[in-house]
């Protein structure tokens, strides 16, 4: 009586998992981490000038470094949650870093023996004339920056797989709750930009970057603390290898079997046969695009997967393929985002921004 009990009782725990309830965690996480990152990427431009003496140009340098170390790490933190840790001890490692990181950046802030002299009153022409950040300083700096880059890249790379995880999309039901969870995710990484923008820049223009780093701090502590109370809820996937590792796979084995015939019959190349496959593997058909990448799937001598690639996993690198026309256009749009981020700003601080009595930040 009692093993019934117990095998009756565990498909209901194990329906408790995941859905909406285990997503609103990653909302939280997101709006608040993102609600610190979006503030300083739009506003440090302001704390290089003034509180570091750098020259524009090295302001403006030095913050298209960290947002771009920002935006390409995401893939090392993919690397990592997919092949070595779960989504949620991905999340909760690279949140720990960022922390560490404003943490640092708050205590730089706060002593002014870790920043050198302010030059007051002096036009933006002659800001050379300042003895910039050096030595041990810069150092305290980059660290910090780094560190919130690495952090928040991981976040990036786990943080929306980890709700996605959440949902079955076998489940028809779950299927279309996991449409309306990206939908929400997007609001709450929105709406957390929207307050970084407006609170924490307000904070950081009227009260000191202190005060601003320090928010971000424990906007990034109560993150933490948020998608660890979700844990006992949440559907924690294995790791099973990159992706990237396995598209990589099929260029490498492409290359090496290069001077091979391309059979015309699909039945030749190499595929997992039925027997072999797994409850989740889903076996992709063979399409004439990309011809090239066939050669990953044929070599009847050949071994290991770097050398013989299944028929689906070069129709899966075929789709990555077709999608990077879509991924590079968007280096266009951040061009233009860079410039904004940087000389704009600085513009802004040079310009009469009183409106109706309320001074607007730069």
């Amino acid at each position: 009586m009692g093993i019934c009990r117990d095998m009756c009782m565990q498909p209901r725990v194990q329906r408790r998992l995941g859905g909406k309830r285990a997503a609103l965690f990653v909302y939280a996480m997101e709006g608040l981490e993102n609600m610190a990152f979006v503030a300083n990427a739009v506003s440090l431009i302001t704390y290089f000038l003034g509180d570091m003496n750098f020259s524009l140009t090295k302001s403006a340098t030095t913050l298209t470094n960290f947002m771009g170390t920002a935006f390409l790490l995401p893939l090392v933190g993919g690397l990592i949650c997919d092949t070595y840790l779960s989504r949620f001890k991905t999340c909760v490692l690279f949140a720990c870093m960022e922390l560490l990181g404003y943490g640092i950046l708050t205590v730089q802030a706060r002593f002014q023996q870790l920043r050198p002299i302010p030059c007051k009153d002096i036009a933006p022409i002659h800001m050379n004339q300042c003895k910039p950040a050096a030595g041990s300083q810069a150092a305290i700096l980059y660290t910090g920056l780094y560190l919130v880059a690495l952090g928040t890249s991981g976040i990036k790379a786990a943080l929306p797989a980890l709700g996605a995880d959440q949902f079955d999309d076998n489940d028809p039901k779950e299927a279309s709750q996991l449409s309306s969870f990206f939908n929400w995710f997007l609001f709450s990484l929105t709406t957390g930009a929207i307050v970084g923008v407006t609170v924490i820049v307000w904070i950081s223009t009227n009260q000191g970057w202190y005060w601003s780093f320090t928010v971000c701090t424990i906007a990034v502590l109560f993150s933490i603390l948020s998608i660890c109370m979700g844990k006992s809820l949440y559907r924690n996937n294995t790791p099973k290898g990159s992706p990237l590792i396995r598209i990589i796979q099929v260029f490498v084995a492409a290359f090496k079997n290069r001077k091979l015939q391309i059979p015309e019959n699909e039945d030749e190349m190499h595929e997992i046969h039925e027997k072999e496959r797994g409850d989740n593997y889903e076996i992709l058909k063979r399409t004439d695009q990309f011809r090239f990448l066939d050669r990953a799937a044929i070599g009847k001598n050949s071994t290991g997967s770097w050398n013989l690639c299944t028929v689906t996993q070069v129709e899966e690198t075929k789709i990555l393929v077709r999608m990077l026309p879509i991924i590079l256009s968007t280096i266009f749009m951040n061009t233009c985002l860079a410039q904004l981020q940087t000389f704009s700003i600085q513009q802004s601080t040079t310009m009469n921004t009183n409106i109706l009595g309320f001074k607007m930040p730069g």
